[in-house]
Parts: C-alpha cells; sequence; structure tokens
C-alpha cells in the first residue's frame, strides 16, 4: 500500500509542518492508521532575553520529525508515542539533561531537555530514557525476550 504514490520520496514532502499534516489528513485511511512511535536525541528549547522579552527558541535536528508524529497522532487519534533518548550525558550546554524521580512509585520528570519556564512547548515526550541508548536498548532487548516467552 502507498498511500502518497508508489514513487513519493522525501524531495517532493512539504516543507511545512501544517503541509505535511495535511497530506496524511489527506490521503492516509483512518482505519489502517498504526500506531507511531517516534524517537530522538536532540530537542531543545532556550529562553532568550530580547527587548520585548523573554521568547524562547526551540530547535533540535529531531524536534519538527517529533512533532509531526505527535501531530499525526493527534490528528487521527491513534495514541502515537513520543520518546526522548537523552544521549548527551548532560553534556551539552544547549540541553539539560533528563532527571526522574519517584512520586510514590511513579517515575515523573522533574527536568527536561528544554527550558523548565517553557510552559508554551506543544511537543509533549510520552517516554524518556535518562540513561541514554543504554537503557533505550535495554528496553526493547528486554520486550523481545517477554514476547519471545509468551510465544
Amino acid at each position: 500500500m502507498h498511500p502518497l504514490g508508489i514513487g513519493f520520496n522525501a524531495r517532493q514532502a512539504p516543507k511545512t509542518m501544517e503541509d505535511m499534516l495535511a497530506l496524511v489528513k489527506q490521503d492516509f485511511d483512518p482505519a489502517h492508521m498504526p500506531v507511531i512511535v517516534g524517537v530522538g536525541d536532540t530537542v531543545t528549547s532556550q529562553a532568550i532575553a530580547t527587548e520585548e522579552g523573554v521568547v524562547f527558541k526551540r530547535g533540535g535536528s529531531d524536534r519538527n520529525f517529533l512533532q509531526l508524529i505527535q501531530n499525526i497522532g493527534q490528528a487521527f487519534n491513534s495514541g502515537n508515542l513520543v520518546g526522548y533518548v537523552d544521549s548527551s550525558g548532560g553534556e551539552l550546554k544547549n540541553r539539560r539533561a533528563i532527571q526522574v524521580e519517584n512520586n510514590n512509585g511513579v517515575p515523573i520528570v522533574t527536568q527536561g531537555p528544554g527550558d523548565p519556564n517553557d510552559d508554551a512547548d506543544p511537543l509533549t515526550l510520552n517516554v524518556v530514557f535518562p540513561g541514554g541508548h543504554q537503557q533505550y536498548c535495554q528496553m526493547f532487548q528486554a520486550g523481545a525476550i517477554a514476547r519471545q516467552r509468551r510465544s
């Protein structure tokens, strides 16, 4: 099945988030829309003081990809997930290391990769891996073992 046509490629993709989402809504059948899991390790948000006040510069090479996955999930009510792997180990100046604290047995992200004051950031991280790629790989390995045991 090729909802965008067999010859479609990334060079033909719309340039804006709104146009990409419109294309997906137009050409994808909601009955066949799977749950999409997007994972990235480059998402930033930094407060910048300007003459008009504080503005937040959002970036990172994975941000738009993850935002599109989130927007598609919302448009199709498909439960898409957006994951973040903290691969920086807290070493990069433009990203904060993920911190997770236990709140009555429930892990809560208390610090994310973005600016903590950026309340209007439209991107919501559903799953985080503060332990970096090792933790991410362990999760998939554990899932594969559990699935193999059920077979």
